[in-house]
């Protein structure tokens, strides 16, 4: 996952590239099985880069940390924009630029 983050990611939580892999990691960790889902809900340009919005399902079992994890992103109406931008001229050569949800709130 580090290599799909770009240098530059930033989000409307503070993180960093940085914050995103130490935090992401707890997170993951906490699980002792896990399934990530996605269903599509578009595509669309912002200038150089492209917004994707998916709807995420997470399935799994773990510590009550990875539960709560787990039944707050399930509970989302809305689906999350990833923002991504392409590094080179190889067509699989993206990068995450940003992650955003309107409804999630992370402290």
């Amino acid at each position: 996952m580090a290599a799909l983050l770009a240098h530059d990611y930033r989000d409307r939580w503070e993180n960093d590239k940085t914050n995103v892999r130490v935090r992401g990691r707890e997170v993951f960790r906490q699980f002792v099985t896990l399934t990530i889902g996605r269903t599509d809900s578009g595509i669309r340009p912002a200038g150089s880069l492209w917004i994707l919005s998916e709807k995420i399902h997470v399935r799994g079992i773990g510590t009550p940390l990875a539960i709560h994890a787990r039944d707050r992103v399930n509970s989302l109406a809305a689906p999350f924009e990833t923002t991504w931008r392409q590094r080179g001229w190889k067509p699989w050569d993206w990068e995450l630029t940003n992650v955003d949800h309107s409804e999630l709130q992370i402290e």
